[in-house]
């Protein structure tokens, strides 16, 4: 209606961003903001997502970032990632993904 999308326009909360990169992109392990959708264009993704309660084991240092360099890391340095619980899916191409803001996130 009139006026709707002039109440979001002032909110970071319904921003809408569009990230796109070649094979072989890899996003560090990360946490989103907002939930959102991924879709697969060509090829596939891996994409490791860790429940958002595990964030206090994942040594978060910078904004959305971890300082942890996932998925090589050693436990004698970040002994709490010993508590994570990754989950590994491949996107296919041409299905969207929605995956909420809820979990962190690497790709590669």
């Amino acid at each position: 209606g009139e006026g709707y999308r002039q109440l979001l326009d002032n909110d970071a909360a319904f921003s809408t961003y569009f990230w796109m990169g070649p094979k072989g992109t890899f996003t560090p392990l990360h946490h989103d903001l907002t939930n959102n959708m991924l879709v697969q264009v060509c090829g596939t993704k891996k994409v490791t997502l860790i429940p958002a309660w595990q964030v206090p084991w994942l040594y978060n240092d910078l904004h959305v970032y971890s300082e942890i360099d996932f998925p090589n890391f050693d436990l004698k340095d970040h002994p709490l990632m010993q508590h994570v619980t990754p989950v590994e899916v491949t996107i296919k191409a041409g299905a969207p993904n929605n995956y909420s803001a809820s979990f962190m996130e690497a790709q590669g």
